[in-house]
């Protein structure tokens, strides 16, 4: 089934500049450039950038006949919807919706005319229930990650040995994303200073540069530091891990619910609307801690390693953390639906 970029127009007026300025802002730890992103991203509501690009989705709509469409992107519902009208295809070709932010919703995100949406809490169900959704047509799903971080590790002893790492030590994983954030190197270079009895794994993703800063750093760090650039083997790194550091966002946070890993959120920066309160949703159900200063960072760190109970009560609060896997979930419901009359 192939998957398809709306915002893909010929001159690529909107997706290719939206995307790397987003990236641009993650890698720098300039989130404050969210409200600009967005306002670039509702410029597709201007009626002549509307129509322009519901007809250009209607061309790829006709050139694939779908049975059914599926979007992960709730900005571009409307479009679509409005795609399948020029081709009087909106009673045949149903929309479903993959709601894939935990807490913070916007109105535009949710269509009557929509099939179904899937989505990912409690909260998103309530906004849903207030803006007129009927029960039948959503389900709490969480959020679809791969079928990957569902799985237990068969041979964690094993898993430590290949990647490296002290199998004593407490390990602390900082990940900010598939591009990186120097915001990594910074935290790395925090509590190496700290001198606490703990190895860290960094992950660097697509950036070439944090990596190469990194690796010269470890060179004489005297916390391991263990570093990563973009990989795919992040369920594993999970897995051999005791604690994740990252940004407010959503997929990170479900990966890593999946895998029972504690969470250290980073409220410390202008958070991005959409990510918002994420950081209070893993304190409410005490999965986690955010941090809103580097004071308040080395605080948690040196409180969790003084205080192995503290650490085990988060542990044990993810272990009972009601989970379902929405990936499978999600896929059920539409070859279910598919197999209807």
């Amino acid at each position: 089934m192939p998957a398809v970029d709306i915002l893909n127009t010929p001159q690529r007026l909107f997706s290719r500049g939206i995307e790397e300025a987003y990236n641009q802002a993650i890698k720098m730890g300039s989130y404050w450039m969210e409200p600009l992103l967005f306002n670039s991203v509702y410029m597709m509501e201007l009626p002549l950038v509307h129509q322009y690009i519901a007809l250009r989705n209607a061309q790829i709509i006709a050139e694939f006949e779908p049975e059914a469409i599926v979007s992960f992107v709730p900005a571009t519902q409307e479009i679509t919807y409005h795609a399948l009208q020029f081709l009087n295809q909106a009673q045949q070709i149903p929309l479903y919706s993959v709601i894939t932010d935990l807490i913070s919703m916007r109105h535009n995100w949710i269509m009557p005319e929509q099939a179904f949406s899937f989505l990912p809490t409690d909260q998103a169900q309530a906004y849903f229930e207030q803006q007129g959704i009927p029960p039948e047509k959503m389900q709490v799903t969480g959020l679809p990650v791969h079928p990957r971080f569902y799985q237990p590790a068969a041979n964690l002893a094993a898993l430590k040995q290949k990647y490296g790492l002290d199998p004593e030590r407490f390990t602390l994983m900082l990940l900010m994303g598939a591009n990186g954030s120097q915001s990594i190197y910074q935290y790395c270079k925090l509590i190496d200073h700290l001198g606490l009895p703990i190895q860290l794994i960094a992950c660097c993703g697509k950036s070439t540069l944090l990596k190469a800063q990194l690796e010269l750093y470890a060179q004489s760090s005297n916390t391991p530091i263990h570093v990563f650039g973009f990989c795919r083997e992040i369920d594993e790194l999970m897995q051999v891990s005791d604690l994740l550091l990252t940004k407010p966002g959503s997929v990170s946070i479900a990966e890593s619910i999946a895998q029972n890993l504690p969470l250290l959120i980073d409220a410390s920066n202008y958070i991005m609307w959409q990510e918002r309160g994420n950081d209070s949703y893993i304190e409410q159900h005490q999965i986690g801690m955010a941090f809103r200063s580097r004071q308040g960072l080395k605080a948690i760190l040196s409180h969790l390693l003084d205080q192995p109970a503290k650490y085990a009560a988060l542990k044990a609060n993810l272990q009972n953390f009601p989970k379902q896997n929405a990936t499978a979930l999600i896929a059920e419901h539409l070859l279910m639906a598919k197999s209807l009359p």
